[in-house]
């Protein structure tokens, strides 16, 4: 990549929210305008979302009526946690790429939520 494309990439993941801090993957909203999360189709707000990828793991954020951030491993049963951060040794398996994690879906409240 160039250093352009690079830079216009890492720009859109700190918009979106993403953060790393002491090696954990967070999100932190503030920046993301709720326009971006967009209904999945005409007339359904309740199942707004904006999609994007995160070291190769599909990654969605939504609104909903509290922070959380749900870990649905390649195989095993799903992670919920009321708090809008990954484990560290979620992180570490996110950052390793061994296809462990299958998606990460995020919830914003709306305290969370800018605009």
């Amino acid at each position: 990549m160039t250093g352009q494309v690079e830079e216009e990439v890492l720009t859109r993941l700190g918009e979106l929210g993403l953060r790393i801090t002491r090696g954990c993957v967070s999100l932190s909203p503030g920046l993301l305008p709720v326009s971006e999360i967009v209904p999945q189709g005409e007339d359904d707000e309740a199942n707004a979302s904006a999609s994007f990828t995160c070291c190769s793991v599909p990654m969605t954020i939504a609104r909903g009526e509290r922070d959380g951030v749900t870990v649905v491993p390649d195989d095993g049963p799903s992670e919920y946690r009321d708090v809008l951060a990954l484990t560290a040794h979620q992180s570490r398996e996110l950052f390793a790429r061994r296809g462990a994690i299958g998606r990460v879906e995020w919830t914003i409240g709306p305290r969370s939520r800018s605009g």
